[in-house]
Formats: C-alpha cells, sequence, structure tokens
C-alpha cells in the first residue's frame, strides 16, 4: 500500500480509535464473562463506540475514493477490503440489539465480535513502527 505520514488529525483520529478499542477490549469480556445486566451506561458507550467505529469505516471508503489508498499487490487490496469488513463487524452496537431484543441469550455472544477490531491496532502499530 502507499506508504504515507500521518497529517495531526489522522493521529489524533487514531488515538479516539485506540481508545475505542481499549474500553471495547474491557468491558466485552467482563460483560461476557460475568453476565452483568446491561447498564443505561453500557447502552450510551456502545452507540458512542458503535458511532466511532462506522466514522472510521467511513473515513477509510472516503480515503480509498479520494485515491489516498493504493494497492501494490492484489494481497494487500485482500488485506485492505478484509479489515474494512471486520471494521463494519465491529460497528454493530450488540448491546443495544441485546438490550431492545429483552436481553435474548446468545446476543451477548456477539458482542465479542468486537473483539475482531483489535486487528485494526496491529495494522495501525505497524505502520508507525515502519
Amino acid at each position: 500500500m502507499l506508504k504515507k505520514t500521518l497529517s495531526t488529525g489522522e493521529i489524533i483520529w487514531n488515538c479516539v480509535v485506540f481508545a475505542a478499542v481499549v474500553i471495547t477490549a474491557l468491558e466485552a469480556p467482563y460483560s461476557f464473562t460475568f453476565g452483568t445486566r446491561i447498564q443505561t451506561w453500557q447502552l450510551w458507550s456502545d452507540f458512542f463506540i458503535s458511532f466511532i467505529f462506522l466514522c472510521d469505516v467511513v473515513y477509510q471508503l472516503r480515503q480509498k475514493a479520494k485515491g489516498r489508498v493504493q494497492f501494490n499487490t492484489r494481497q494487500e487490496k485482500f488485506n485492505w477490503w478484509s479489515l474494512l469488513a471486520v471494521d463494519l463487524m465491529a460497528s454493530i452496537p450488540f448491546d443495544i440489539i441485546s438490550y431492545s431484543l429483552g436481553g435474548v441469550t446468545g446476543v451477548p455472544f456477539l458482542n465479542l465480535l468486537r473483539l475482531l477490531d483489535l486487528s485494526e491496532l496491529f495494522v495501525s502499530f505497524s505502520s508507525w513502527v515502519k
């Protein structure tokens, strides 16, 4: 992929996404393991974190549309689209869906799909280290 330096806004955005991933990485396994009831703060945090992840997907698509993301190989293209699909799955508000369905069992398990967004951290850190 085309290597570029990050602007100050992109670094701030990456920090916001990182914070959302860290919060998710702490909250999702805790809620799943201990079977806690969904609290109001969890619904609000789920909404905001889902919104951040969805904005990140839109941002990535805009970067692709503007031609700022270019691929040298088919593997890079496949990896980019795969990570975009993972980000899209992570943006689904599972807590809100579970709460609106009356706390149906099995739906909290889907909340663990948010942890897939940890792969975005590896991509971010690898681009910063290079």
